[in-house]
């Protein structure tokens, strides 16, 4: 039976005892993507040496100070992935 997804266990444990959970555990980096305070945590439990963590406030300008000492960096309008992408061809 397949897992339902919520916001309290997004985390890399729900790729436990599946055929991809190998390539995803070795992958020395990580980006996150998250519109939600807790959605930060996706991550904690895993072990990669580089965790990008992006954060969509999403016209939540108000909840601008919380995201910041969770996210690396923020989107802050509703927007689609071309702002993720120039935000990643920085960094490359």
């Amino acid at each position: 039976m397949n897992e339902i997804v919520h916001p309290f266990n997004k985390t890399e444990l729900l790729v436990k005892h599946k055929t991809y959970e190998n390539q995803v555990q070795q992958r020395p980096n990580c980006i996150l993507l998250g519109d939600s305070l807790y959605d930060a945590t996706m991550v904690e439990e895993a072990e990669h040496k580089t965790v990008l963590k992006i954060g969509f406030l999403n016209g939540n300008s108000h909840e601008k100070e919380e995201f910041s000492k969770v996210y690396d960096a923020l989107i802050e309008e509703d927007t689609n992935i071309d702002a993720i992408n120039e935000l990643l061809s920085t960094l490359i």
